[in-house]
């Protein structure tokens, strides 16, 4: 539940109305039964309204966020003006990891690309 990363009623409030309202709070669950430490649960739950707000300003649909989508906004990071609360580089690639695949496993995104297979792979 999101109240327990804030107590701030504001930042609570913009989080879940995020068009990732819903996979926030299912994110700060899981994160909390997985034993993750309170501060930590804050910087990815903060990096996921980050990517929220930057998904929402571009357009892209909650069920389109795909691997290149990660990439594009890791790379925004290093040059965010937002304003929005958010952590550096590792904190959001580890948040991001944890967010779409909790989305992909409720099915709401698309599955991973499967890599081709290499010339190690064909035993080759």
């Amino acid at each position: 539940m999101l109240e327990s990363v804030s107590t701030d009623s504001i930042v609570v409030r913009r989080l879940r109305t995020s068009v990732l309202g819903d996979a926030l709070d299912d994110l700060t669950d899981r994160l909390a039964e997985q034993g993750y430490a309170r501060s930590t649960i804050r910087q990815y739950v903060y990096a996921g309204g980050h990517f929220a707000h930057w998904i929402r300003t571009r357009k892209i649909r909650p069920s389109a966020i795909a691997e290149d989508t990660v990439d594009r906004f890791l790379e925004h990071i290093a040059r965010c003006h937002c304003g929005v609360p958010g952590q550096g580089r590792k904190h959001n690639s580890a948040a991001l990891a944890h967010l779409t695949k909790l989305r992909r496993a409720d099915g709401l995104i698309a599955p991973a690309p499967i890599p081709p297979k290499t010339a190690i792979d064909l035993g080759s």
